[in-house]
């Protein structure tokens, strides 16, 4: 069976020639057709020109196989000890998970190259049994299966110093070999749709975007029952998403395991999952264009439904005409990641009160929430307008998650009444069960802007 090459160009262009690993784990190995899609978009991907790799997991599979012994974890690091009594067993199901997705490659019209466990130098953990860790990876028949335009199969699992095998994390094996392939993604295929954490209000939202050091943070993060944010299954692909970017790897996607998922991941800077990045690629302009009011107007849009509401209904956002948002074009700070429009905010100053200025229109699209940029927006915002001579800043927001934000950057509400007339003014679009939520703070642009986590 051929490869469709007509997606050639359908791809960035950095990609080829690039080598892409890609591990695949748990459920996704037990479903023939979710295997299938995944390997068809690998097939493009090899037709665009990009080196793949597959990395193989089997924790669920081996969970199996264990049966009774199952739940035996060392209960400092969490790993699972692996009885070494059972080492044939799970060698022997780490061959046939490799042979069955090799066979699903050539139905795909991919020519894969199974690679041996000694791929992987594994060093054995004390108190873990045969399992092991990732120290090194030996590149030489990847690179060799990889020039003649083979998929390498790597199974999880690697042999220590002596040749014994010892059961090691098929998300470390692969971070290792896209540090030493010099990879320009990663993907880590999952169960969730990415990273998974709490939005305030009970619930679970996806983490778009996170670099180096908004990981180590999440990685401490506790939720509101002082538990670590980050679970036990999602802790592995973490500690080697952190390995991975450390390393050199330009970004590492955690992403739900289809076919889909790693195209749309591939060919758009939103995606589907998580990105990890060494450094988040930003910058935030003050002064918008007019080219990009379109998208100043989607990401408004965006913020004016749903959570982004009143109890009544009433949006936090307050409605702007064309002509209106066209006029506060040159005082809107327009925030680019990844080269694309994501938050916008504007400033007037206030007449009534020198040196004072009031700043909102504060907006962040959706896929770009949870990510810290609002705060970078707002830190942006409070800087340039003390740098231009303004003495106090005010902002208006019935919102609890901007109020928690703003109080964060040293924002004061308005209890005595200084700005009285300004919020009575603001809060009549509200309904009147609403007006007691809206709030006025007041910024200081002479005292520094805190840096304390929101």
């Amino acid at each position: 069976m051929s490869i469709d090459t007509s997606t050639d160009n359908f791809f960035p262009q950095d990609t080829a020639g690039r080598v892409v690993p890609i591990k695949i784990s748990g459920k996704p190995l037990d479903d023939a057709q979710t295997m299938m899609g995944i390997l068809r978009t690998v097939a493009e991907f090899q037709a665009a020109a990009m080196r793949c790799v597959v990395v193989h997991g089997g924790g669920k599979q081996v969970t199996d196989l264990l049966g009774p012994l199952k739940d035996t974890q060392h209960s400092r690091t969490k790993l699972r000890i692996t009885p070494p009594s059972q080492v044939p067993a799970i060698v022997r199901l780490s061959t046939e998970l490799q042979q069955r997705i090799a066979d699903q490659c050539r139905q795909v019209g991919l020519e894969p190259q199974l690679m041996s466990a000694s791929v992987i130098e594994a060093t054995r953990l004390p108190g873990h049994g045969a399992t092991g860790d990732v120290d090194g990876v030996r590149t030489y028949a990847i690179q060799e299966a990889i020039t003649k335009g083979k998929v390498p199969i790597i199974p999880f699992g690697g042999l220590d110093h002596t040749g014994t095998w010892l059961n090691t994390n098929a998300d470390t094996s692969a971070a290792a070999v896209a540090a030493e392939l010099k990879a320009i993604k990663l993907f880590l295929l999952t169960n969730e749709r990415g990273i998974l954490v709490p939005n305030g209000n009970g619930q679970m939202k996806l983490l778009s975007y996170v670099d180096f050091k908004g990981l180590l943070a999440l990685l401490r993060l506790l939720d509101k029952n002082n538990k670590f944010v980050v679970d036990d299954g999602m802790l592995p692909k973490l500690e080697a998403a952190a390995l991975a970017v450390a390393q050199g790897v330009d970004a590492v996607h955690i992403i739900k395991a289809d076919g889909l998922s790693l195209r749309e991941e591939m060919v758009s800077d939103v995606g589907t999952g998580t990105i990890i990045e060494r450094m988040q690629r930003h910058r935030i302009a003050v002064g918008a264009h007019a080219s990009e009011l379109p998208d100043i107007k989607r990401i408004r849009a965006e913020c004016m439904t749903g959570d982004f509401t009143a109890k009544k209904g009433t949006t936090f956002l307050k409605p702007k005409t064309d002509a209106e948002l066209t006029t506060l074009l040159d005082r809107t700070l327009v925030f680019h990641h990844r080269d694309r429009l994501i938050g916008t905010m504007y400033f007037e100053p206030v007449d009534t009160h020198p040196a004072t200025v009031s700043f909102g229109g504060f907006a962040v699209s959706h896929r770009n929430q949870g990510a810290q940029h609002g705060r970078q927006l707002c830190e942006t915002c409070l800087e340039t307008l003390g740098d231009n001579g303004f003495l106090t800043a005010i902002s208006i927001t019935a919102s609890p998650v901007v109020k928690n934000l703003y109080k964060s950057l040293g924002g004061i509400s308005d209890t005595e009444g200084k700005f009285g007339d300004i919020l009575s003014a603001a809060a009549k679009r509200y309904q009147a069960e609403e007006r007691g939520d809206v709030e006025l703070f007041v910024f200081n642009l002479h005292q520094p802007v805190s840096v304390e986590d929101a």
